[in-house]
């Protein structure tokens, strides 16, 4: 999308700082397993914030964590396995969050 089209899109009165509601969003996932099937997820525990300037989408910017415990595929064997690959060893249950912040396109 560049960023005429996004102009278009979005009204200039949405330009502001929101915050991500975890009751009304969610955070799923498709994952291929052994080539053969797709596992599907979700994290239950998700927060995150959102930066919009319509008049420059550049300036533009999200931040989302996610607890890496709250993963849920609907097999807690599996969940938990995944959960123990990403905290590692040494880590506490549940682990640290994951926090990923947007970066600035060219």
């Amino acid at each position: 999308m560049t960023a005429q089209s996004i102009e278009t899109a979005v009204p200039a009165t949405a330009t502001g700082a929101y915050d991500i509601d975890p009751s009304h969003s969610n955070l799923g996932f498709v994952a291929r397993h052994a080539m053969v099937t797709k596992v599907r997820g979700n994290f239950s525990d998700i927060s995150g914030s959102l930066t919009l300037d319509v008049a420059n989408p550049a300036a533009s910017s999200a931040e989302v964590t996610v607890e890496v415990a709250s993963v849920d595929t609907r097999n807690a064997q599996r969940d938990e396995h995944r959960v123990g690959d990403a905290r590692g060893d040494d880590q506490p249950a549940g682990g640290p969050p994951c926090c990923r912040a947007s970066t600035p396109s060219a």
